[in-house]
């Protein structure tokens, strides 16, 4: 299709208009989609006359810098302030206080997995241990339980109130543990403890989540899981006797 220079220069023009009125609040969305505008861009001047590049590439320039000058201002000014953000793929970062949940939540949980005398391993959450070109893709799960004579579970262990009698699940979360899955194959589920209420914590398999309904809840998208339907594991059993459960619940027994 033959695209006059002119229109495209306006085009130019237009998006950096658009990009140079960045805010915080959509610089870290509006960097991701830049590249793909002006890499279409670039595809539609490469049948033109080559004084049309310098006019694309001002544009381009300038619009970048304005984002990336405003994310960079962002990070650093929610670093100072101890609140959490990241733009991927780099390593996420929690929040004090739910670090500090979360940390009780997994001690929790390695306990009762000690109580039970099961073999298990805990999988350091070391940026070192990711593949470079899995990083901000995938999540490794907390710990990895053996059971005797039939393989292996992962449990990703999360410290979690319920909300009208529903988990909430961070999308993105659950994509990047689905993808941990697909590639080990191995079958991924949430280990869900409410630290006001202790003695007890909800199993839920991973792909029960998949193909429910996403909701928004502030600026989050998540997904509602009915605690009816996870199985609530008492931590005076043992693991041994919560799977077994879990097992017959899946098959419907």
């Amino acid at each position: 299709m033959n695209i006059p220079a002119t229109a495209l220069a306006t085009a130019c023009k237009a998006a950096h208009h658009r990009f140079s009125q960045t805010t915080e609040a959509d610089a870290d969305m509006k960097l991701e989609r830049l590249e793909r505008i002006f890499m279409h861009m670039g595809l539609a001047f490469l049948a033109l006359r080559q004084d049309f590049v310098p006019i694309m590439f001002s544009c381009a320039i300038r619009s970048i810098c304005r984002c990336a000058t405003v994310t960079a201002a962002k990070h650093r000014r929610l670093l100072v302030m101890g609140e959490s953000w990241a733009h991927p793929p780099c390593m996420f970062r929690l929040p004090v206080t739910l670090k500090a949940k979360g940390e009780e939540a997994e001690a929790s949980f390695r306990a009762w997995l000690n109580q039970s005398g099961v073999a298990f391993l805990y999988v350091e959450q070391s940026p070192l241990n990711v593949p470079d070109r899995l990083r901000g893709k995938i999540k490794r799960p907390d710990y990895l339980v053996g059971i005797p004579h039939a393989g292996m579970m992962a449990f990703d262990v999360k410290a979690k109130s319920t909300y009208d009698d529903h988990l909430l699940f961070e999308v993105g979360e659950v994509d990047k543990l689905a993808c941990f899955e697909a590639f080990f194959h191995m079958t991924v589920n949430f280990a869900c403890l409410d630290l006001n209420e202790p003695g007890h914590f909800y199993w839920v398999p991973l792909r029960a989540l998949m193909g429910r309904a996403i909701e928004r809840r502030g600026r989050a998208r998540v997904m509602a899981f009915p605690i009816a339907d996870a199985l609530k594991a008492d931590m005076a059993e043992g693991f041994l006797d919560a799977y077994s459960r879990f097992s017959q619940r899946s098959l419907g027994i």
